[in-house]
């Protein structure tokens, strides 16, 4: 479904405002894909994912915070920019020793822009994509803690006992949750649209409230939850207006200012479209 007018929450100072959904089980993942439209507008406050995560990191959409290390109080699932280097990233905590696995992906993030970003976890590798396309991916060689009972949040990261950690002062809007990793096809077929459906699709908080201080989860069974907090506004949601083009052509041969070419040499391109659509 296309439902694309709508709001966004707006976490509009740099500290103490999120939201918080316990955690419910339809969130314990050990495959997992996290998405969400975001804009970051302020510095916010970063934190640390964990003793050998990110040194910096913006929440955007959590299942997990730093806290002791080992057990069910280690991360599930952590999506957030890495301050460090202004980029998106993604974090878990795995279930044999408490390690973190951190990614981070390659463009810089501009303040004031929106960007749709994507994490996934196939139980091998975790990938990023940012807009639509594949910033950098990781072979884990360990699982996530999908029995953490650490909490999810937006804007934050919230430990077992419900201690946040980390703001992000910014917009989010349609952050989804699949209990499956999406193929790049699939993120980029929803990445402009309201998305209430879909296989995997676990939780969906449209944040098309606009008003008031509840958050609601139209996937059954909802989890739904009040914002905490006074920092916080309605406004205009993500523009879902992404033009995804073919990637430029890579050149495979001759070599750039080769000399010495036959006159009669083919040029050797590589095309590739991100859409699957027909060069």
């Amino acid at each position: 479904p296309q439902l694309e007018a709508g709001s966004a929450l707006s976490f509009t100072s740099a500290s103490g405002t999120y939201v918080t959904f316990g955690d419910p089980a339809k969130l314990d993942l050990g495959l997992f894909t996290i998405e969400t439209w975001f804009k970051r507008t302020g510095v916010g406050t970063p934190n640390t994912t964990g003793s050998d995560g990110f040194t910096s990191a913006l929440p955007l959409v959590t299942h997990g915070s730093p806290e002791s290390e080992g057990g069910t109080v280690d991360a599930n699932w952590m999506l957030v920019i890495n301050d460090a280097s202004d980029v998106i990233g993604v974090d878990f905590e795995d279930m044999a020793t408490g390690a973190n696995h951190p990614l981070s992906g390659v463009t810089p993030i501009v303040d004031n822009t929106w960007y749709h970003a994507a994490a996934t976890f196939d139980g091998t590798t975790m990938r990023l994509y940012l807009n639509g396309k594949l910033e950098s991916s990781l072979v884990t060689g360990a699982l996530p803690r999908s029995d953490t009972t650490q909490q999810a949040a937006l804007g934050t990261m919230i430990t077992t006992t419900g201690t946040p950690n980390g703001y992000f002062q910014g917009v989010l809007d349609e952050p989804r949750v699949w209990n499956r990793a999406l193929l790049q096809t699939e993120i980029i077929a929803n990445i402009n649209h309201q998305v209430t459906s879909g296989s995997g699709l676990v939780a969906r908080w449209g944040l098309n409230e606009g008003t008031g201080t509840a958050v609601g989860d139209s996937i059954a069974t909802a989890v739904n939850s009040t914002i905490t907090g006074s920092n916080f506004a309605w406004v205009p949601g993500a523009p879902f207006d992404l033009t995804l083009t073919p990637d430029a052509p890579t050149l495979i041969a001759p070599a750039n200012a080769a000399t010495n070419v036959a006159v009669s040499t083919p040029l050797t391109v590589h095309v590739s479209d991100p859409r699957d659509s027909n060069l």
